[in-house]
């Protein structure tokens, strides 16, 4: 029987027939002010948090709305504005993040309006028109087709021309006269600093996360980003592993550092991983063996897992508490690695992601990444008869948290992921789903002694997991407070 009969999976589960979706798709080339009826399908690859202002109509209440770019084709990307009510805008809030795929039904279809707020508060586009999603006439939600690889293609493709760009040094060199100015920048990240909670003087609770960028002609430019989706979308850059295009990035003088800086903005659009020539060539330089000292803190100790005497380890921590050693210690790379035993939930163990998030080659005798370009190891310490051997292992980030708060995007160390599964990594890729969702379910939201380290050879001081187990009620009861 050939697949595309079939009415069920192998589990028993029923094969979904696919939708129409594709088949009523309209293109954003082919619109133009006053088109209705039309359903358009892209990619999100600019998102700004929920918006509430006043409602005229009815005085004392409040309206709410959500700006967004969508994209479906390399040339042609919108600005989509949605409005309504509280739950509508926040539901729709929570059903995509940035470089999802979604689908929006009868949009209105309106002139871009080409004023000041539009320019500044806005990403640019190149499309004269721009879209509207209301309540009573339009949705939007997740893409349920079942082809994306052309969106994939656009999740790597920069809104601007591919040399468009300044260096950092230029940067640097302009000084204070470009106090203010939006450019265009192609780095690579150095560090990317757990986000912190912050009051506004209106008593908002908002979050700012500062990401170190680099370049081929400076070592380290502070970029600082405020806006929740962007902040979401950098917690899975790694040091030295990921590539940004940034477009539109707001550039500042920092007065109380005394230097320039960056701001990512309501303009600003970022490419991760950009398929482009320069792109490529600034990996490379990243992944040099100069560059990459340092930068990825699972070498402290040269070890990627194995070694530690978790004997000696026996202070007991709080989430909190460990939140609060880290911002003490920060910049003191004068002192030892810390080390200690937390009881708490995972409440990230995305074991079932995408297999590149979970499994990394490295070099068999210097545990560094390998070059994915070359498959081969850039450091020239190691011998030409170990180039061409490295070794798979797993390269997880959770998250963990306890009645204190969490940590999130801890690197679990491979050994200890290795222990917790009961099979190494090459054995790993061979396991069934149903396997893969077992082992998740065990873990996820319960609550584990858990070995970490707060690794001192970085600027970012990130905490790294040891080892990971159940916990035994009883010990926890003699170890936490109830």
């Amino acid at each position: 029987m050939e697949f595309g009969t079939r009415e069920y999976w192998p589990d028993g589960t029923n094969v979904e027939k696919p939708n129409n979706t594709t088949s009523d798709r309209s293109f954003l080339r082919d619109l133009s002010p006053g088109t209705t009826n039309k359903l358009l399908v892209g990619v999100v690859i600019s998102k700004l948090s929920v918006h509430s202002f006043p409602d005229k109509r009815n005085p004392g209440c409040n309206r709410y709305s959500l700006g967004f770019t969508l994209r479906d084709s390399p040339t042609d990307f919108v600005n989509v504005t949605c409005w309504g009510n509280d739950t509508f805008i926040n539901d729709i809030a929570k059903s995509f993040k940035i470089n999802d795929v979604v689908e929006i039904r009868n949009p209105q279809v309106s002139p871009k309006q080409g004023s000041d707020y539009e320019q500044q508060w806005k990403p640019w586009t190149p499309s004269n028109i721009q879209l509207n999603v209301s309540e009573a006439h339009s949705t939007v939600s997740l893409y349920s087709g079942w082809d994306l690889s052309d969106m994939n293609v656009l999740i790597h493709t920069p809104v601007k021309e591919h040399g468009d760009y300044c260096v950092i040094d230029d940067i640097l060199s302009s000084g204070q006269n470009i106090h203010g100015d939006h450019m265009n920048v192609l780095v690579a990240v150095k560090n990317v600093a757990q986000p912190r909670d912050l009051m506004t003087k209106r008593g908002k609770q908002i979050q700012k996360c500062e990401v170190q960028v680099f370049d081929e002609t400076c070592n380290s430019f502070l970029m600082t980003i405020w806006d929740e989706n962007a902040i979401e979308m950098a917690m899975s850059w790694s040091p030295g592993e990921t590539v940004l295009f940034i477009a539109d990035l707001k550039i500042v003088y920092d007065d109380y550092k005394k230097t320039m800086a960056s701001v990512c903005g309501n303009r600003t659009i970022i490419t991760v991983n950009p398929d482009i020539r320069q792109a490529h060539q600034l990996y490379s330089y990243a992944q040099s063996p100069e560059i990459l000292n340092g930068l990825i803190s699972e070498n402290s100790g040269g070890d990627y897992g194995a070694g530690f005497n978790l004997e000696g380890i026996t202070e007991v921590y709080s989430i909190e508490k460990i939140k609060q050693t880290i911002t003490k210690v920060a910049g003191d790379t004068s002192s030892d690695n810390i080390n200690g035993i937390v009881f708490a939930y995972l409440t990230k163990f995305n074991i079932d992601d995408n297999i590149d998030n979970i499994l990394a080659m490295r070099c068999n005798k210097c545990k560094r990444r390998v070059n994915s370009l070359t498959g081969q190891c850039d450091n020239p310490t190691c011998s030409d008869e170990n180039h061409s051997e490295s070794q798979l292992t797993y390269n997880l980030l959770v998250d963990i948290s306890d009645h204190s708060g969490t940590i999130i995007n801890c690197r679990m160390m491979s050994s200890a992921l290795e222990t917790v599964l009961g099979y190494p990594p090459d054995q790993f890729q061979q396991l069934p789903a149903s396997a893969i969702a077992e082992f998740k379910t065990k873990y996820l939201l319960e609550k584990c002694k858990i070995y970490f380290r707060i690794s001192k050879n970085t600027r970012s001081n990130s905490v790294l997991v040891l080892s990971c187990a159940l916990a035994d009620p009883e010990e926890i009861a003699e170890n936490t407070k109830l």
